[in-house]
């Protein structure tokens, strides 16, 4: 249990002075996942209720710079400015300062699968976009370098705040203190969304989760390239494991196309794709 790490002090301090009172979690590091939460008594319910005050939200990233540029290019320029120049500011004490995601698999890229490969190339795009976008803001500009770290900041520990609803505008992202140290488990049952009464993000468990053990939340149906890639970890036994074959399917036709069997050739555990079976079987 890392109760005692001097960063971790100042974290829960400066949650409890902007409003997280309490909360059943703890942080530890653990064998299997590294450092995540641990449940410091059993819960039942509420997991985690984080109020709109302490999130780094799209929507001030937007009305603080009001310029061209992608939300996570936006959210991560302000997350710049609050570590910089907020002395208040701790979040950062608690936040990685490396990344494992497919960015920075350059060393032994080519020997990585291409869906890697792909997402590498995306990722440098990406950020080589969003870093241009950012120099026609009338504020100060960051180094390079230090984008860079807050930029995947936000790619890999950011939420979506609307997802627990209907929402028909954009997706709103942010940054969430004490949730993003939450791991990920295909298996973890929760419900999570931002509630506009409450003005706060909450999590809640949907099976009871004993004192001691690892709290998880639940990214997606993600299979374990996607994680690979876009979070630098993976999950043994991934329910979500599939593997692509549509590079390796030389064979096409017009026929497949109509019938609206051309391409996503899959193979998943104890599934062969019934598209992949069309093929094989012409």
């Amino acid at each position: 249990i890392l109760e005692r790490n001097p960063d971790w002090i100042k974290f829960r301090q400066w949650l409890k002075e902007n409003g997280l009172l309490k909360h059943p979690l703890c942080l530890k590091e653990f064998s299997d996942t590294g450092r995540g939460l641990m449940a410091t008594k059993r819960i039942d319910s509420v997991i985690v209720n984080v109020p709109l005050c302490l999130m780094l939200t799209s929507d001030a990233a937007i009305q603080r710079f009001p310029i061209h540029a992608s939300e996570q290019a936006l959210l991560g320029l302000l997350l710049c400015e609050r570590v910089l120049f907020d002395p208040h500011f701790v979040y950062q004490s608690i936040l990685p300062t490396s990344f494992d995601t497919a960015f920075y698999l350059t060393d032994y890229l080519h020997l990585l699968p291409r869906d890697i490969q792909k997402r590498h190339k995306d990722q440098v795009d990406q950020f080589e976009r969003d870093y241009r976008s950012i120099l026609d803001s009338t504020h100060w500009i960051p180094t390079k370098r230090f984008y860079l770290w807050a930029w995947f900041c936000v790619h890999t520990r950011s939420i979506t705040m609307n997802t627990s609803r209907d929402w028909k505008e954009r997706p709103r992202i942010a940054l969430v203190p004490l949730l993003d140290c939450l791991n990920h488990s295909p298996d973890a049952k929760i419900h999570a969304g931002f509630d506009e009464t409450k003005q706060s993000y909450i999590i809640t468990t949907a099976s009871p989760i004993e004192r001691g053990n690892q709290v998880f939340i639940h990214y997606g149906p993600h299979d374990n390239l996607f994680l690979m890639g876009e979070y630098g970890f993976v999950t043994p036994d991934n329910p979500h494991d599939h593997l692509k074959m549509d590079h390796l399917v030389k064979f096409q036709s017009k026929h497949l196309e109509t019938y609206g069997l051309l391409g996503d050739y899959t193979i998943a555990p104890g599934d062969f794709g019934y598209r992949l079976m069309a093929v094989l079987r012409l």
